[in-house]
């Protein structure tokens, strides 16, 4: 998924978008309540998960992740375990972020800014 700083859709910003990938778009860019409950939908589609197939999904802190009502109603209605990180500990907890993610995202942002 990714999530655009738009106000209104441009389907050209996913030309050449890895198969199966989808667009979002909100005003800051950045993931909300609405945009990570878009994402977690797709999820649980993906993720075979059910009555006899549990699946653990680890999450960071962030509000859009943790103070959804209707995500937690969700999770359970579709058999996910959400596990949160304590807030500010992903970097210890989770190296990848740091190690991979991080120069990821920076070199996709100045790719796509090319």
């Amino acid at each position: 998924m990714f999530v655009f700083p738009r106000k209104k859709e441009n389907p050209l910003l996913m030309d050449d978008a890895p198969p199966g990938s989808f667009a979002v778009y909100h005003e800051s860019g950045w993931i909300n309540k609405e945009t990570f409950l878009v994402w977690f939908k797709k999820f649980i589609e993906h993720s075979n998960t059910g009555p006899k197939n549990p699946v653990l999904l680890i999450i960071d802190g962030h509000n859009s992740h943790t103070k959804s009502l209707e995500l937690v109603n969700l999770a359970r209605a579709n058999n996910v375990v959400l596990l949160c990180f304590p807030p500010h500990t992903t970097h210890r907890l989770q190296p990848l972020d740091v190690s991979f993610m991080a120069p990821l995202s920076t070199f996709y942002e100045q790719e796509t800014r090319k």
